[in-house]
Parts: structure tokens; C-alpha cells; sequence
């Protein structure tokens, strides 16, 4: 009776524990294909009222004859790309998109009126999606060091003396674990939307929706992150915020369902640096700048333009 009730307990650990863990791995933290508008099906969901709107956004992005790709190398060794267009070379965006989202399918709206502004465009691939290399991603803890190496490449090739940095729910979280390694650099805003406080707060948040223990998933899930990445999935988006000097603006839609308005409120809360909360009444997930239309959008580079000339000010 005694080795029955060892077995079963066991058995009962391991389905509980490795089992969903191992999904999880290969569900969560290999590669991924990019999903653009131009290939997504919007019927149904909550893009469909705006799918119009990007396709056609979409493929003039794509379509500019001034485009060219990019490519660098993050300090870890992934080799990274990227699609550049070209503005008037005193600022560029550096967009960094979401999980198994295409920057164009994130950002295409978004980046016109960043066009308009004339801005040089950087929209870059994370690692393990699209053309990018990589065999594992981190939801955002190890891809801050993308964004440092899109950062740096800008320096290194761009005359932009101005960088913003704009990232969509992965992306926003790389973007702002990026910030606490941005001392001296040439950004002077960021731009989180729909940001969650951590890959593993996501994680728990979302697997208990799903009825999964993330008691004992996680920890492993965790681990096996570490070793593959060497990042920790507890990175916390607040903690590091708490220690930055770099403005931000936090973009959220009310009826966002991934990550709820109030991670995003968080965030915001403990962030020790100038900052403002774009709140877009209805807007589901990292679709507030295209749901809240072109106002929504002026909001957010009028603040970055106030933090430019605010740094521009203080140097002169």
C-alpha cells in the first residue's frame, strides 16, 4: 500500500510540476514565426476593427524605397536584424515589438506619425523571432540586451543625437530592463506599452487562468531559462524603474485582457524619473495608439519632445 501511494504521489508531482514545465519550454521559450497583419486574420478578434487600418500602414512601411536592413550582434552573441528608414538624422525610435508579433504588425500605425515627426525608424526583430538568431527567448528579461545593442548601433551609424526607445508588451518590458542600463547614453525617452511588471508575474498570471500550478512550474521554468539564457525570468520592470533618470510614458488600454491596466499602473508608480500614464478608454492589447487615433499618438511625442528640449535646456 505504502509503494502504491509513493508511486501515485510521484506520479502526481511530476504532472503537476515537470510535465507543464516542459510544455511550457517548448510552448513558450523557442523560436517563434512573426506574425505581420499582412498574414493575420483578424475576423473575430479584437484587431478587426483596426485591420484595415494597418494592413494599409503595414504595407507602406514596408513598401518606403528608402528601407534597408540592419544587423548587429548583442554582447550575449545573438545576431540581431532589424529594417531601417531613414528621417531627418537628428532623432530616431528604436521599436521593439512583442511576443510573436512583427514590428510592422505592432508598430506600423504607430511609426507614420513618428515619420511625420521626422524621425529616423529602427524596427527591430528580438531574438528568436523572425530573421533574428537566437534558440531561446526570455519574454523580455534576456532581450534587454537587444535593445542595448540597437542603442549602440545607432551611435554607431546613425547622426541622431536624440534616441527614443518604444516598446509594445515583451518589448515594453525589454525596453524598460534595458533603462537601468542607460546611464550617459543618448536616450532621452521611453515609451512602455502595455508593459507587465515581469516575465514571471506574466507567466503565474496567465497559467492560473489556465488552471496550471505554477507553484512548481515556474521555479523550473525558471530554471531552465537560466541556463539556456542566463536571465532570470523574476526581473522586475518596477524594480529597475524605481532607479532610472530617463523619462517615461506609459501607454495602456482600460480593457487590455493580456496584461491588465493594472500592471501597467504599477509600473508607473514606482517609476523614479519624469513620467506621464496614457490612459485609452476601451483599448485592448498594445492596440491604445492605434485605438486612441492620432491624438493619442501627438500625446505621446509631445512628452517626448518636452524631455528633448527639457535635456537640451539643461546642457545648453
Amino acid at each position: 500500500m505504502m509503494r502504491v501511494t509513493v508511486i501515485v504521489l510521484l506520479a502526481a508531482i511530476f504532472l503537476l510540476g515537470p510535465l507543464p514545465a516542459l510544455f511550457g519550454w517548448i510552448l513558450v521559450f523557442g523560436r517563434h514565426h512573426e506574425s505581420t497583419m499582412a498574414e493575420f486574420h483578424a475576423e473575430g478578434t479584437y484587431y478587426e476593427p483596426y485591420d484595415a487600418e494597418m494592413k494599409a500602414a503595414e504595407a507602406r512601411l514596408l513598401g518606403d524605397p528608402s528601407l534597408r536592413k540592419a544587423e548587429t550582434v548583442s554582447e550575449d552573441g545573438i545576431h540581431l536584424c532589424a529594417e531601417y528608414i531613414p528621417g531627418k538624422g537628428e532623432r530616431a525610435v528604436i521599436f521593439v515589438h512583442g511576443f510573436t508579433a512583427s514590428p510592422t504588425k505592432n508598430f506600423g500605425v504607430v511609426a507614420e506619425s513618428y515619420r511625420a515627426a521626422g524621425y529616423d525608424i529602427l524596427l527591430t526583430h528580438l531574438r528568436c523571432q523572425g530573421p533574428s538568431g537566437g534558440r531561446h527567448n526570455a519574454l523580455g528579461a534576456a532581450e534587454w540586451r537587444d535593445v542595448l545593442a540597437w542603442v549602440k548601433w545607432c551611435g554607431e551609424n546613425l547622426t541622431c543625437r536624440d534616441i527614443v526607445l518604444h516598446g509594445a508588451s515583451m518589448g515594453a518590458t525589454a525596453v524598460g530592463l534595458a533603462a537601468g542600463h542607460l546611464k550617459n547614453s543618448p536616450v532621452k525617452a521611453l515609451v512602455i506599452d502595455s508593459g507587465f511588471i515581469s516575465p514571471w508575474y506574466q507567466l503565474r498570471q496567465q497559467g492560473r487562468q489556465c488552471h496550471v500550478p505554477t507553484i512548481l512550474t515556474l521555479p523550473l521554468l525558471n530554471a531552465m531559462v537560466r541556463g539556456a539564457t542566463g536571465a532570470d525570468l523574476r526581473s522586475s520592470l518596477p524594480d529597475t524603474l524605481r532607479g532610472t533618470d530617463i523619462p517615461v510614458i506609459f501607454v495602456h488600454g482600460t480593457e487590455d485582457s493580456t496584461v491588465p491596466l493594472s500592471q501597467g499602473r504599477t509600473n508607473y508608480d514606482s517609476c523614479g524619473s519624469e513620467k506621464q500614464f496614457l490612459e485609452v478608454e476601451g483599448a485592448e492589447h498594445t492596440l491604445a495608439l492605434i485605438a486612441g487615433g492620432e491624438k493619442a499618438r501627438q500625446q505621446v511625442l509631445e512628452f517626448i519632445d518636452r524631455q528633448i528640449t527639457d535635456d537640451g535646456n539643461r546642457k545648453n
